[in-house]
């Protein structure tokens, strides 16, 4: 719902990765999709649908400086093969406050750096591990 014509906004976001507080995060995307199976048979239309195959993923950018705090959080050495609990935080006080957790690990490391004023960044793509928490609701429901 807007109010008053209010939105988060990229200064609305704190981002934390297992309870550390990152302030140098440059950007941070994460998604999931459930698409459904066509059961057909010999028919041409559909007769039915499954629930489909879960996928999520996503990538977090911090500045250069901020990648060694990012380890940290991690664990330091072999902090690729750690699990990692990924907050998104968004608040503003006419909105309240949206938490999305994602449960991942990194993935592997990119750093830019260009011929621009820009500081260096050092990218991360994720493997999600367990269902995005969309503000405390998962998109889906395992069966069990």
């Amino acid at each position: 719902m807007i109010i008053n014509g209010v939105h988060w906004s990229w200064q609305s976001v704190e981002v934390s990765a297992n309870g550390l507080v990152l302030p140098g995060v440059k950007s941070v995307n994460y998604k999931d999709s459930l698409t459904p199976g066509k059961v057909r048979g010999t028919s041409p239309i559909w007769i039915g649908y499954t629930d489909g195959q879960y996928e999520a993923d996503g990538d977090i950018e911090v500045f250069r400086i901020q990648h060694e705090a990012f380890k940290s959080a991690l664990g330091g050495p072999g902090f690729m093969q750690r699990r990692m609990v990924l907050t998104i935080t968004m608040f503003h006080p006419e909105l309240g406050t949206v938490i999305d957790t994602v449960i991942c690990r990194v993935m592997g490391n990119e750093v830019g750096l260009s011929d621009s004023p820009d500081a260096a960044t050092v990218k991360h793509p994720l493997s999600v591990l367990e269902p995005i928490l969309w503000n405390g609701s998962p998109g889906v429901i395992a069966a069990l």
